[in-house]
């Protein structure tokens, strides 16, 4: 009985109530934003290896070359917040395999710029249709007018949190 008095104190508490409700992944758009990302690359895993025998960051490189050509391994990191040798696993498993090559990069020689060969864009041509379709579906719970505001507000707050300092 007096436990259950307890708990109706911080129910009852505003002070605790605002902090729990942030606290709750359910109320936080963060921790949405995170279960969201972890079901949508687990799904998207599971495609890109039976049908292409590739791994979610291999796929986010040859993406990203496509658009990017001449990039570093660290700008890629960046670019999705990745692991720097998950990355660097992948280039060297995709060089290996001739879907992209490394050139040392002339301005700073410690690093390489990335391009995709021929055989790396083919790749990406083939997988795209299937990407896509893959996008509507996970989309489909939600109208194109609602992913024109998320996908605005997503925009928004990344912006704000690069130019916040770390």
């Amino acid at each position: 009985m007096k436990n259950s008095n307890k708990n109706n104190q911080k129910a009852n508490d505003p002070e605790l109530s605002k902090i729990t409700y942030l606290a709750d992944p359910e109320n936080n758009i963060f921790a949405l934003a995170t279960i969201l990302t972890d079901q949508v690359a687990r799904k998207f895993k599971a495609h890109l290896i039976s049908n292409y025998n590739f791994t979610l960051a291999d796929w986010r490189v040859i993406n990203t070359l496509v658009r990017h050509p001449n990039l570093t391994a660290v700008d890629i990191t960046n670019r999705w917040g990745m692991d720097k040798m998950i990355i660097n696993r992948s280039i060297k498993r995709l060089e290996k395999d001739g879907f992209l090559v490394r050139q040392r990069d002339i301005a700073d020689r410690r690093s390489y710029k990335l391009t995709l060969t021929a055989k790396g864009r083919k790749l990406f041509i083939e997988a795209v249709p299937g990407s896509i379709e893959l996008y509507k579906e996970y989309m489909g719970a939600i109208s194109d007018n609602e992913q024109k505001e998320l996908r605005k507000s997503l925009q928004k707050i990344i912006a704000h949190l690069e130019a916040l300092p770390d």
